[in-house]
């Protein structure tokens, strides 16, 4: 089995009572199984926890980008943000950031939809972000997300739960550079080193606070210099999740399933 992530009592939190049939049956499914692939080194450890018997391996989804041609001039002044519209994805941390700034130059790009979207919005009006945050909700032509990522200067991640953050990597495959909140439920920060290939909030507690996520936005805004070096770094980690190297990990893995 192919694991994205492992919920365990998260399944009670997301369904209420119901959830314990989820996850009865989660833990069902990684006991009844031999060999597993996990998509990032969290849910790796969590299948390990659930069944320490079983062969499992990390093997991320591979990241598959369409690099616009010609590419489009990059706003070290623009970020960009994306995810479902969920509470867990944790924009109004983002916005409430932004508002700190006052009259700074910035434009905030922000694409997904969901059931938060209409409130978030409100938000942002609230906060007298005004006409400074674009919406663009779902984006369904993936060359047309992969332009607007390639142009923004900075991809910020506030999610409090993320499998693998396949947006975030994404980006940093197109030259952002990038700022995620680091928190036990996010699996993005483990492909990445605070400081050379991103730029980390929050610290393990998850503890989150506009003041510091604002502080460390302002001085990358507009840092072209720095946003380059960061850039370089995430895209050498991007490299690593190609499509061509990710399925030789697979082959090894499926090769061993096959000889048993």
């Amino acid at each position: 089995t192919t694991w994205f992530e492992v919920w365990g009592d998260y399944w009670r939190q997301y369904l209420g009572p119901a959830g314990r049939v989820g996850q009865r049956i989660e833990r069902q499914a990684a006991t009844g199984c031999g060999f597993h692939i996990a998509h990032s080194s969290l849910t790796a450890g969590r299948l390990r926890a659930l069944c320490p018997d079983a062969t499992v391996r990390m093997i991320p989804s591979g990241i598959d980008v369409s690099r616009p041609d010609p590419v489009p001039p990059r706003d070290p002044r623009r970020l960009a943000w994306c995810g479902r519209a969920i509470e867990s994805k944790n924009l109004p941390l983002l916005l409430s950031a932004l508002a700190l700034w006052g009259d700074r130059d910035w434009s905030l790009d922000v694409v997904g939809d969901g059931p938060c979207l209409d409130a978030w919005k409100q938000a942002a009006a609230r906060l007298g972000l005004g006409d400074r945050v674009h919406w663009h909700g779902f984006i369904q032509q993936r060359a047309e997300l992969h332009r607007l990522l390639a142009t923004a200067g900075i991809l910020v991640q506030t999610s409090r739960r993320e499998g693998m953050g396949k947006s975030a990597l994404e980006a940093a495959a197109l030259g952002c550079a990038l700022v995620l909140l680091e928190h036990p439920e996010v699996a993005t920060t483990g492909f990445l080193e605070d400081g050379r290939s991103a730029l980390f909030f929050g610290g393990d507690s998850g503890s989150e606070k506009p003041q510091g996520l604002a502080r460390l936005l302002a001085k990358l805004l507009g840092d072209s210099a720095e946003q380059r070096r960061l850039a370089q770094g995430g895209q050498a980690v991007a490299a690593e999740l190609a499509w061509d190297r990710v399925v030789e990990r697979v082959l090894v893995h499926y090769a061993q399933v096959a000889g048993a």
